[in-house]
This record gives structure tokens, sequence and C-alpha cells, in this order.
């Protein structure tokens, strides 16, 4: 988890940012940062830490080269998903 009072009010921006109807059908968009993307021989893993939550994805490698994301950079983890399991602990 990213800590402090900078990264905090950058936190408390995004989600202020006013997000517009692309034509996705997908509801749950996590604002927060890139802290992470590590590339692999044909796929890439990106990272984004959103307030308390992290989000990590499987990239295509071509995406994550072109231009590649870079640490510290704005971005939105867009959940979409037609099977979640629920665990307790």
């Amino acid at each position: 988890m990213i800590r402090g009072p900078e990264p905090a009010s950058f936190d408390r921006e995004l989600r202020h940012t006013e997000r517009t109807n692309n034509g996705s059908s997908a509801r749950s968009h996590l604002a927060g940062t890139v802290t992470d993307v590590i590339l692999g021989e044909v796929s890439a893993r990106g990272k984004i830490q959103a307030g308390p939550f992290r989000a990590v994805s499987t990239l295509s490698r071509d995406w994550a080269e072109e231009p590649a994301p870079e640490p510290g950079v704005p971005a939105l983890a867009v959940l979409k998903s037609t099977h979640v399991v629920v665990e307790r602990p």
C-alpha cells in the first residue's frame, strides 16, 4: 500500500474525476495509480493501487509496450466478471 498525505490527496482527486459512459457494460471502476508493469515473453502483468485495494491484471505485451505505463501515473481499473468467488477468512 502506498502511504502518506500526497498519495492520499492524489487518490481523492482521482475519485472526483467525472466518468463518462463510453459504451462499456462494466460497472466497477477503481481509480488509482500504476505501481508496477512486469513484461513477460508473451504477456505482461500490471498492478494498480486504488486506495486500500490492489488490482492486478494480465495484459497483452503489445499494449504494455506502446507506450509502457509507468509507475506513478493515474489509471483506472475496470472490473468486469461473470464469475466471482467469495470466501470467508
